[in-house]
């Protein structure tokens, strides 16, 4: 949790509840709101640390001189940390640890969603998208830019091992390629979609295949959602943005992993939510993968709870607990 001067933490008391807040003052200003944060053991200490991707000054956030950067916490196992600030990047959004090389060490992937210095996202300009390998120690090395991925906008991106073959792959949810039109650039028709990048272990990546093509894809994430010992891809599907401040619809998709890298078709669970965030874990406790999916509070969105019962060569996904408004169905069971 953000606080007005640092990162707040509540620990789990292992009963349901929490002990008091302990906060880590950051060491340097941060008067914009923290942006996507992730969690790993990147000093090799055997505690969970974290690292905060914040966007830096803009307009929409009062008088600040912090630039773009990203924040270090390095965790002690009870609560505390040690905070270290680094500017990198123009509009710092989302962070992933994921060690690329397989050398034990967790690298730090970056997406740096380049924005006008409003609040408001850049939609014609692309993502880009970088490596800091993982030094070990809770420091990273020198960037490597994913050239593969040049003149895309990116939504998510969701690392993961999905042909099996030892080496993280990547996955980036793209709302469109890009290229120059009359000396602007301009989206490529059907280029939205779903992209697979085979990892090569080296930091480098095979050319991206596109799936799910022409879909407007959100968020998502990998889980075995049929036990086949194949990650599972889910996803958000949502219409294109209509104008500032209206609700934008969104359906959850699932396509099963058959694999060798490859997927099935996608099945979509209705109906529509609105801009969801997805998280997934086993809620549960039954050893199979459950879903949450909720919305951004000033969006009003939906927040519903899906829970997956899974059997051989199936994906069942049933609403468990919801909070919707009063106009919204509750979606109903599927299988693939």
């Amino acid at each position: 949790m953000q606080t007005f001067n640092g990162v707040g933490v509540w620990l789990s008391n292992g009963d349901g509840t929490f002990a008091p807040l302990k906060i880590t003052t950051l060491p340097v200003e941060a008067v914009c709101p923290l942006n996507y944060m992730d969690f790993g053991d990147i000093n090799n200490d055997g505690n969970l640390d974290v690292v905060v991707a914040y966007s830096g000054k803009t307009s929409a956030c009062g008088n600040t001189n912090t630039l773009s950067g990203y924040f270090t916490l390095l965790g002690d196992g009870t609560g505390n940390f040690t905070a270290t600030y680094t500017p990198y990047g123009k509009q710092l959004y989302q962070p992933k640890l994921v060690d690329f090389n397989g050398d034990g060490k967790l690298d730090l992937i970056l997406d740096d969603n380049y924005q006008d210095n409003t609040f408001l996202v850049c939609g014609a300009c692309p993502t880009p998208i970088t490596i800091l390998p993982g030094n070990g120690d809770g420091t990273f090395g020198t960037p490597i830019t994913v050239t593969e991925l040049a003149n895309l906008r990116i939504n998510d991106m969701i690392p993961g091992d999905y042909d099996g073959d030892g080496k993280q792959d990547l996955t980036l949810l793209s709302d469109a390629r890009l290229v120059t039109k009359d000396g602007v650039l301009d989206v490529v028709p059907g280029s939205e979609g779903v992209l697979l990048l085979k990892g090569n272990g080296n930091f480098t990546f095979s050319a991206p295949v596109q799936i799910a093509s022409g879909n407007y894809v959100s968020q998502g994430g990998y889980a075995d959602f049929n036990l086949d010992g194949n990650p599972d891809l889910i996803f958000g599907v949502r219409a294109p943005y209509q104008g500032i401040g209206e609700l934008i619809a969104v359906s959850l998709f699932m396509m099963p992993n058959l694999g060798g890298g490859s997927f099935g078709a996608p099945v979509s669970a209705d109906p529509p939510l609105t801009s969801p965030e997805i998280f997934i874990g086993d809620f549960n406790g039954d050893g199979s993968p459950d879903v949450i999916v909720g919305g951004p509070p000033h969006l009003r969105a939906m927040q519903t709870m899906f829970c997956t019962n899974s059997q051989p060569n199936s994906i069942a996904v049933r609403p468990t607990a919801t909070l919707l408004p009063s106009r919204a169905a509750i979606p109903a069971p599927f299988t693939i």
